[in-house]
C-alpha cells in the first residue's frame, strides 16, 4: 500500500493544502511526490506531518490498517495465478503492471511487475535484471513503516533474490520483529517468511544460518505461539539430521508432526513428506 496516498486522503478530507500540511517540515514538491508514491520520507518527517493533520501517529496507523487499498486486489490476482501455475496469466499481469507504471508513474506498479517476474521464475526461466532485484530490496529497506503490502512483496520476492540481498532482508525482518506488537498480523507473516527461509537454507545444508535465525525468532514468540514453536521444533529436528544426529532429529520431527496432526492433517502430511525426504538422503 502507498502510505502517501492515505496521507493525501486524510489531508484533503481536512481541507488542508500541501502548504498547510508541510509547515516547513519538507518542501511542497517532496510531499507531493510522497503522496503520489514517487519518493519516500523519513519516519521523523512522517510523524511530524501526521501531527500537522491534527491526529496522533497511532490513529494514522489505524487508518492505514483499515484502508482498502486497490493494491490488495492486484496482489490477490497475482497470488491466484501463481498458485494455479498459470504462466500466461502471470506474463499478462507483468505486461499490465509495466504499462500502468508507464502511464501513472506509480512505482508500486513497477514493484508488482518485478515481484510477478520473480514468482514466474519459479515456474519457468525468466530473465530478471539484477537492478530490478536491488530495486525491490532497496524499496523494502527504505520503508520506515511496513504494511501488509511490503511484507507480501518481501515474502513473494525473497526466494528469487541473490543470497546477499536475502541476508540483508532477513536481518531487517529480525530487527523488525521486536518492534511489532504480538496482536499485529504482520508479525505472523514475518515469522512465516523467516521459517520458510530456514527451510530453503536447510536444503543447501546451511545449518549455521538456520540456527542463527531460529535463535533470533525464539525470544519473539509468545507463550501461546504453539504453531511457530512446533515449526521450530521440526526445524531443529531437520538441523540435527543434517548435522549427523539422525535419531534425535527424527524424534523431534515426529513429535512436531504428531502435534500438527491434531489441528491440520494436510500440514502434518507436508511435514512428514519433508521428513521422509531427509530420511532418504541422510539415513
Amino acid at each position: 500500500m502507498n502510505i502517501g496516498t492515505k496521507y493525501r486522503d486524510l489531508r484533503t478530507e481536512r481541507g488542508l493544502t500541501l502548504k498547510d500540511a508541510t509547515t516547513g517540515e519538507i518542501s511542497y514538491s517532496q510531499l507531493s511526490k510522497f503522496e503520489r508514491g514517487e519518493s519516500s520520507i523519513t519516519i521523523h518527517h512522517l510523524v511530524n506531518l501526521v501531527h500537522n493533520l491534527g491526529i496522533s501517529f497511532s490513529e494514522f496507523i489505524a487508518a492505514i490498517e483499515k484502508f482498502d487499498s486497490p493494491y490488495k486486489l492486484y496482489i490477490e490476482e497475482i497470488d491466484s495465478a501463481y498458485k494455479q501455475g498459470d504462466i500466461d496469466a502471470l506474463k499478462m499481469i507483468i505486461q499490465t503492471h509495466e504499462k500502468l507504471y508507464l502511464e501513472t508513474n506509480q512505482v508500486l506498479f513497477r514493484y508488482n511487475a518485478i515481484m510477478t517476474k520473480l514468482l514466474l521464475n519459479d515456474l519457468t526461466e525468466v530473465e530478471i535484471p539484477e537492478a530490478d532485484k536491488h530495486l525491490i530490496s532497496e524499496y523494502i529497506l527504505k520503508c520506515s513503516i511496513w504494511t501488509s503490502y511490503e511484507v507480501i512483496l518481501l515474502g513473494n520476492s525473497l526466494r528469487g533474490l541473490t543470497q546477499s540481498l536475502q541476508d540483508v532482508l532477513v536481518a531487517e525482518m529480525i530487527a523488525k520483529l521486536s518492534t511489532i506488537q504480538e496482536s499485529n498480523p504482520l508479525k505472523v507473516h514475518i515469522l512465516s517468511i523467516l521459517i520458510n527461509v530456514c527451510f530453503d537454507r536447510l536444503r543447501s545444508e546451511e545449518t549455521d544460518e538456520v540456527n542463527d535465525i531460529m535463535a533470533a525468532i525464539e525470544p519473539q514468540l509468545s507463550t501461546n505461539a504453539y504453531y511457530f514453536k512446533n515449526r521450530l521444533l521440526f526445524l531443529k529436528g531437520i538441523v540435527a539430521i543434517v548435522e549427523g544426529q539422525f535419531d534425535e532429529g527424527v524424534s523431534k520431527c515426529q513429535n512436531a508432526i504428531q502435534v500438527f496432526e491434531l489441528f491440520d492433517e494436510p500440514f502434518a502430511k507436508m511435514h512428514q513428506d519433508e521428513l521422509d525426504a531427509y530420511i532418504t538422503n541422510y539415513a
